[in-house]
């Protein structure tokens, strides 16, 4: 009699190879939801070239600055070419280079030029 109550009750193997199971499961969905939702995130260095880049945009069209020039910061380069359209001498076509590492982006911008 007095045996039956101190019989404490366990765990089967099966039963805790089942857990286990479950918590690597459950684990492995985490881990795969994080690393998606760190690779989505754009990376501080596009808000960098963008906001460069539109303030060399803006420093072109309001000082009438057509002609090239190189920019060169931490980690890119921004180029600024300037072409001139033969059939129409008034338009200025400006392609601004981005590169960064071994990668390039081209801007193009199409500007009248007011005499």
């Amino acid at each position: 009699m007095i045996s039956n109550k101190l019989r404490l009750k366990a765990s089967s193997i099966i039963e805790t190879v089942i857990a286990v199971t479950i918590i690597s499961i459950c684990s492995l969905i985490a881990t795969l939801v994080f690393v998606n939702v760190i690779e989505s995130t754009t990376p501080l260095k596009k808000y960098n070239v963008e906001y460069e880049l539109d303030k060399i945009i803006e420093e072109t069209l309001s000082e009438k600055a057509f002609y090239e020039s190189t920019f060169k910061y931490k980690e890119f380069t921004i180029e600024r070419r300037v072409q001139l359209d033969k059939p129409y001498p008034e338009v200025n076509t400006v392609i601004f280079l981005v590169t960064s590492g071994k990668t390039v982006y081209q801007y193009n911008l199409l500007v009248y030029k007011k005499d």
